[in-house]
């Protein structure tokens, strides 16, 4: 399976978005939008290769975190970059 980034972090985005905002499914949409949810962990299982970059694999977690309703986690991972990733190790490590 190939997959960009963004198939990953669309989703987690919209969710991320959708809880922080308390908006509501509707009703007739319920099933299938966390049916389709819930099938982001063996997405994300099916496409990993050891040639995935960072950000692939940053935003493909966070999927996952959202889906299992680790929204904290998914945020972090969405909002750190790779780039970044010292930075907040070195900060962890100070404290």
């Amino acid at each position: 399976m190939r997959a960009d980034s963004n198939y990953f972090q669309l989703p987690a985005c919209i969710e991320l978005a959708r809880v922080e905002k308390k908006v509501p499914v509707p009703v007739s949409l319920e099933k299938p939008y966390f049916e389709a949810l819930s099938e982001f962990p063996k997405l994300a299982a099916a496409a990993a290769t050891s040639e995935w970059s960072d950000d692939k694999c940053r935003v493909a977690l966070a999927a996952v975190a959202v889906v299992t309703g680790k929204h904290e986690t998914a945020r972090l991972l969405i909002e750190v970059e790779p780039t970044e990733y010292n930075s907040v190790l070195d900060y962890i490590s100070d404290r």
